[in-house]
């Protein structure tokens, strides 16, 4: 007897144990178990259901606390970044991440990383404002709170699966959870009162439940807050661009021109801003991923002979952890992959860049010309850098990513901080109204500082609550026709506001216009925003004020999509273009800038720019554009991607003159030969005084736009000889077509500027 009874009591407990098994199945339960165990006396006739109960809602719970932890480590401590219900919101641009408030990570732009620190939009502003969209600690615990609750009742599915096993379920279904964050896990304590009463079984009750998933979130939050500090305090992302810069910056074609150097070469080097913006990039995609922090596991110096190379890689070791802070387990990367970045250079002339030069000569040629060339370039940059924290010892040892976006900036050559205290010129700044949130879960050891979120201001701004003007009534026409466009979005904008949707503009039969009528916010300097399928976004300025009602009308343009051609011009030894106009050649391209120019009176007219490249073979980077009316200017250059070579001693020169004034010796220039590539060999260059003007009924009908560029003869020397006793050509045919001639298509451009304009067809 007492046999049997041993063997009953193993059957028992096999039976339990299977249907654990089975329900772990059922489930799909992949996660290993976090929390605590519960005694459980299986032996007992609640045993079996005590197993069940505590295994379903255990399960539920462990794989919903693994969820969301991994996606706050995802997105830079949000669950998703569109949730109206914890006040959550971001202005996001896949194809623009420098005006974007994340960094769309992949190309579909459906994976976004928040920026703890930017540049507020746009990239052009004269009121430069630094900000963050980093979480609070209240925020996460929010987020989590909300978003474990939500997981954990989908994933219990009111207890269907055990009713489905003839329980009957007594529970309100009010789960309540204490989110705590622990020096090495995340702990999350459900309380949700629930019971379980089967046929011929005794009613068992459950209460308390906890879910323990060993990710530290304190760690990470306090590791990235800190990294974040020191950009914010230091700057230091936006003096690396300046170390890059000064570091690749050289008068060579193949290197990206310098930030200041000199020199007294005959030949002078010019760049292609487009293509220099590539070199730019390249530069970035291979020096952002060797910065390292101190004392993570990753640290680690580019190591060079060099000592200014040298000097400028040790500062991509970021000394900002205490030596008592412990983060050797953790890796800290820093990705750039080449995302769309802010670039621009100045002085140029439309994509050409050069330096300023002078040549001095002598009379009679009593001496050798000397020559100047000061390379003295002002660079701004806006750069998204994505950085990564990640200890591969956590998450039950399959490794835990913290993902966030910093934003690093420049301009003329200067930090933010340098820049907007004066010295640059838009300003001083008021970092009073920096928003940046950075009261995280901290431990000690870290040096850091919190400062107040005012974010809450420019919420309120979009609030309906905020509508006070007097009616403001706006009217929207087709520009082409003037006849009323239907369906039309209108937002609202005002300073460092955010861009509010105000409503749709319908069609009225009544009327017979298409108009909105309504109270907006109160805004001296306001801006409007129309926007409708296919046509360009028009913005207008609007003043609103308590008592004046106003009328506005605004018209938007349809987009005419048209194709792009070009036809090159050759120029001969003088300032006439020869023949009708050709072809690229075999080896050259031409990338040429086409930007509108906004209007001076609207100043927040949206900016419109497109980059058009085509290649000798008759291939193009862009087949068609949307163009729409206005002014534009069009630059650019061409380029001979093969380029060639300038022979050594191609001129001979009388080196020095005896007391008659007669030449006593020669010599010969330049000493080694001198290769060219790529070569730039000619462009185009219609500038804002007397601009591309596509007027509405020109642009309505039209099918291409047709781009006229000049091509100007290659260089064969370092400049002309005159072909006297004492100066002689001695390049191959006896030609010498100096130096001068790369640039001298800006004259020809010049000189030709109506046979050059673009056109209409």
């Amino acid at each position: 007897m007492k046999k049997r009874g041993q063997i009953t009591a193993i059957m028992i407990a096999l039976l339990v144990l299977a249907i654990s098994v089975s329900l772990a199945y059922y489930f799909y339960y992949t996660q290993v178990r976090t929390g605590s165990e519960v005694g459980v006396d299986i032996t007992s006739s609640a045993g079996e259901t005590i197993t069940i109960g505590n295994t379903y809602v255990q399960n539920c719970l462990d794989n919903a606390l693994v969820d969301i932890v991994s996606k706050l480590g995802e997105r830079g401590g949000y669950v998703s970044l569109d949730d109206n219900e914890l006040g959550i919101s971001f202005d996001l641009d896949s194809m623009k991440p420098t005006e974007s408030e994340a960094v769309a990570f992949t190309t579909g732009g459906d994976y976004f990383i928040p920026y703890w620190w930017f540049m507020r939009k746009p990239n052009d502003c004269l009121a430069c404002t630094m900000d963050s969209k980093a979480p609070s600690k209240t925020l996460v615990i929010e987020q989590i709170d909300k978003y474990v609750k939500q997981e954990f009742l989908d994933c219990l599915q009111d207890f269907k699966a055990i009713k489905d096993m003839g329980y009957e379920v007594e529970t309100d279904l009010d789960p309540q959870l204490v989110v705590e964050f622990g020096a090495e896990d995340t702990l999350v304590k459900l309380s949700m009162p629930f019971s379980l009463k089967k046929q011929d079984v005794e009613k068992v009750d459950f209460d308390r439940f906890e879910s323990r998933y060993n990710v530290p979130l304190s760690k990470f939050f306090t590791i990235a807050s800190t990294i974040t500090e020191f950009e914010k305090t230091v700057m230091a992302f936006d003096k690396i661009l300046i170390n890059i810069i000064s570091l690749y910056g050289k008068p060579k074609y193949d290197a990206i021109p310098p930030m200041a150097y000199s020199d007294n070469e005959p030949l002078y080097v010019t760049w292609s801003k487009t293509l220099v913006e590539r070199q730019v990039r390249e530069v970035m995609m291979s020096t952002i991923p060797f910065i390292s922090i101190n004392g993570s596991a990753n640290e680690f110096v580019i190591p060079s002979s060099d000592p200014y190379s040298a000097g400028v890689y040790n500062t991509f070791v970021w000394d900002i952890f205490d030596p008592d802070y412990d983060i050797s387990a953790y890796e800290i990367y820093f990705h750039y992959l080449g995302w769309p970045f802010h670039f621009d250079i100045t002085p140029r002339n439309g994509d050409t860049i050069k330096p300023d030069t002078v040549i001095n000569t002598f009379f009679m040629n009593v001496r050798p010309p000397t020559y100047y060339n000061r390379y003295n370039f002002f660079y701004d940059l806006s750069v998204p850098v994505v950085v990564e924290i990640r200890n591969n010892k956590v998450a039950n040892k399959k490794g835990y990513s913290f993902f966030f976006a910093l934003e690093a900036n420049i301009r003329d050559n200067m930090d933010m901080y340098r820049f907007n205290d004066g010295t640059g010129s838009y300003g001083s700044m008021d970092y009073s109204n920096v928003n940046v949130t950075l009261d995280y879960i901290i431990s000690n050891g870290t040096r850091m500082v919190s400062t107040s979120n005012t974010q809450s201001s420019r919420k309120l701004f979009c609030n309906t609550n905020q509508r006070l003007s007097a009616n403001v009534t706006v009217n929207v026409i087709d520009g082409y026709t003037g006849q009323p466009l239907n369906n039309t979005l209108l937002q609202y904008s005002c300073g460092d506001h955010a861009i509010c949707p105000q409503g749709y503009a319908h069609y009225d039969r009544t009327t017979m216009k298409s108009s909105y009528e309504a109270k907006f916010p109160v805004c001296l300097g306001g801006a409007l925003y129309a926007s409708a399928p296919g046509y360009e976004t028009a913005v207008t300025n609007l003043d609103t004020n308590f008592e004046d009602e106003k009328t506005v009308e605004i018209g938007l343009y349809e987009k005419r999509n048209v194709s792009v051609d070009f036809k090159v011009y050759q120029a001969t030894d003088s300032n006439i273009l020869s023949g009708m106009g050709g072809t690229l050649n075999t080896d050259e391209m031409a990338i040429i800038s086409l930007q509108k120019i906004r209007n001076a009176s609207n100043f927040f007219e949206d900016h419109v720019s497109y980059k058009l490249i085509a290649f000798g073979n008759g291939t193009t980077g862009l087949d068609n554009i949307d163009l729409v009316p206005g002014k534009y200017t069009v630059s650019g250059q061409i380029l001979d991607m093969a380029g060639y070579t300038i022979q050594a001693h191609c001129k001979r020169y009388c080196s020095s003159y005896d007391s008659d004034g007669d030449c006593e010796s020669y010599s010969t220039t330049p000493d080694q030969n001198i290769d060219i590539s790529p070569a730039p060999m000619g462009g185009i260059d219609i500038n804002s005084t007397d601009p591309l003007i596509i007027l509405p009924q020109d642009l309505r009908f039209a099918n291409n736009l047709e781009i006229r560029l000049v091509r100007v003869r290659q260089s064969t020397c370092v400049d002309e000889a005159n072909m006297t006793s004492t100066d002689s050509c001695q390049a191959p045919g006896g030609i010498c077509i100096g130096m001068s001639e790369l640039t001298r298509w800006m004259q020809l451009n010049s000189d030709n500027y109506v046979e050059l304009m673009p056109r209409l067809g």
